[in-house]
């Protein structure tokens, strides 16, 4: 049986959309419902319910600029959107990972995404009462470095892709997993990359954070393919050979001082 999943990755993709003056010095939704998700059917068939527990869907940068929803969400993934950062940058002695929320916010009329994260975070304060710290913490990394016989990419010639269907920015980028002949197979798919960009995406797939010390410039279109769980070279090789091999880079371990975002405290969300 063949099983395939594929996610926008639009963890990655900042919002890109004219400039307005702020309105306030504390920028507010204008409208905001929160509730607790109904539980997912045992079988999810996808296109029968809209599902955004990322980045969410819609808001400034997007073809539905008044409005961001984010449904079946964290409180985890509610605080990754609204500080831009990636999973390990947060650190709470609780769970964050559930109850699950469904959130609908509308958003003043000419908000920019940078007016838009703000009100994001001033949201989790008002509604979650979430109070939180900023600290450095040595953490185990992997650097991604050019191999000896230097990289294999090819540069995006395009000037600039079409923004992510319910997602924001101008770069895409996808995940497609697939379970066949005793592997799990990866391919990722990413255009108009850069290098710091592409480092993001393969933290999802490494077991620590992943640092961009390449020096490459530019956008590149990427394409590698590798086997994520049982290893079977006659299928596809694991990751750190398939970056070597395909794309002519290296993961190298290390530690390294990383800011993070340490949760002081956090409460039920208040009703509506």
């Amino acid at each position: 049986m063949v099983r395939t999943v594929t996610t926008v990755l639009a963890a990655f993709l900042i919002a890109i959309a004219p400039s307005a003056p702020a309105q306030s010095s504390r920028p507010q939704f204008e409208a905001v419902s929160i509730k607790p998700s109904a539980p997912m059917p045992a079988v999810f068939m996808p296109g029968t319910r809209l599902v955004c527990p990322l980045k969410g869907c819609g808001g400034p940068g997007t073809s539905d600029p008044g409005l961001m929803r984010f449904t079946s969400t964290s409180l985890r993934h509610l605080i990754e959107a609204a500080y831009n950062v990636l999973p390990y940058r947060i650190e709470a002695a609780s769970t964050l990972d559930s109850p699950l929320f469904d959130v609908t916010a509308t958003v003043p009329q000419g908000a920019t995404p940078e007016q838009a994260l703000l009100m994001l975070q001033n949201l989790l304060a008002d509604r979650f009462q979430l109070r939180l710290h900023h600290s450095t913490k040595e953490l185990p990394v992997y650097r991604l470095v050019v191999s000896k016989n230097g990289p294999k990419l090819k540069e995006s010639v395009a000037s600039g892709s079409p923004p992510v269907a319910g997602g924001r920015g101008s770069a895409r980028g996808t995940i497609l997993t697939t379970d066949a002949s005793g592997a799990r197979l990866t391919k990722l798919e990413f255009d108009g990359f850069t290098i710091a960009k592409f480092a993001d995406a393969l933290t999802l797939q490494a077991d620590r954070p992943v640092i961009d010390m390449t020096g490459l410039a530019g956008k590149y279109d990427i394409r590698m393919e590798f086997a994520s769980d049982i290893v079977n070279p006659h299928i596809a090789p694991d990751l750190f050979t398939a970056i070597q091999e395909q794309l002519g880079l290296k993961l190298e371990s290390a530690r390294r001082p990383v800011e993070v975002l340490v949760i002081d405290s956090v409460q039920k969300p208040s009703e509506n």
